[in-house]
């Protein structure tokens, strides 16, 4: 097991080389380079919810013996290393992976339907050189599914390329002060409104976008008269600074809005609104 991490280690790198020797530890591990073209990494990991308030280290230890036990039926071919709030597997693209991560993902449900997991997968890497890359993808992808999804429906699997949108934010992940830069510019002003009035105005905006900008099925949403949905476009049209009937600026607020909730979401302990 040992040196089947350690191998993994060599392979999420970035820098590795594949030779005869390489080949050769491959296939001695079970996880022969040479037959598969293109890898994928998967992250899994129990985020906190409302449902534990704190990281729960005694779930996360289920889920190595869980993959075990779905393997032994599924027969997937994958490499995994265990972490400190993470499980990071290597796989082959192909139809066999995806069978086996939809596996787990469905018997955790069935077993443990109170500690959610969230899974994310990378896009697919033929170069062992990007495989680092891969990892961050995975794992951006794992905790998106926070910005996608409420906490009580965490329990899916999220390909980085099927992020809605949020797989363009990617390069601004590691850095919180750039996703604020992303989003204070438009929304500060409309935050701190809300936060002082006691109004739902970010919430407003959002399901008027989710609702394609259809009045009617906003107000039914958000069970406000259409008179008062009317009185809040307006409000945010003013602390934006900018039309609603204008797509340019439309497309930026919807940017700051997901590139707050990103922050939220990967930086909890950041403040809300500066």
């Amino acid at each position: 097991m040992a040196s089947k991490r350690r191998f993994l280690d060599e392979l999420l790198s970035g820098t590795f080389k594949l030779n005869a020797e390489s080949e050769a530890r491959s296939r001695l591990l079970g996880y022969p380079l040479h037959i598969h073209a293109r890898h994928l990494v998967v992250a899994l990991s129990i985020p906190v919810t409302t449902y534990t308030e704190e990281y729960d280290f005694t779930m996360l230890q289920k889920l190595p013996t869980l993959l075990k036990r779905v393997a032994e039926v599924y027969q997937p071919t994958y490499l995994s290393k265990v972490r400190a709030t993470d499980i990071l597997l290597l796989m082959p693209e192909d139809r066999a992976s995806e069978i086996f991560v939809q596996k787990v993902a469905a018997k955790w449900l069935d077993l443990y339907p109170q500690h959610p997991l969230a899974i994310g997968i990378s896009t697919p890497r033929a170069s062992f050189n990007t495989l680092s890359i891969a990892v961050q993808e995975a794992i951006y992808a794992m905790k998106c599914q926070g910005a996608l999804l409420p906490a009580s429906e965490i329990q899916s699997v999220s390909h980085f390329d099927r992020l809605s949108g949020y797989q363009f934010l990617f390069p601004y992940h590691a850095q919180p002060e750039a996703l604020q830069q992303l989003w204070e510019p438009l929304l500060v002003t409309l935050l701190q409104y809300d936060q002082k009035h006691g109004q739902q105005l970010l919430e407003t905006i959002q399901t008027y976008f989710e609702e394609c900008l259809n009045g009617q099925k906003t107000a039914q949403r958000l069970f406000i008269h259409r008179h008062t949905l009317k009185y809040r476009l307006q409000q945010i049209e003013e602390k934006t600074a900018g039309s609603l009937h204008d797509a340019s600026h439309r497309w930026q607020l919807q940017l700051a809005i997901m590139a707050y909730h990103l922050q939220q979401i990967l930086y909890p302990d950041l403040p809300d609104i500066p």
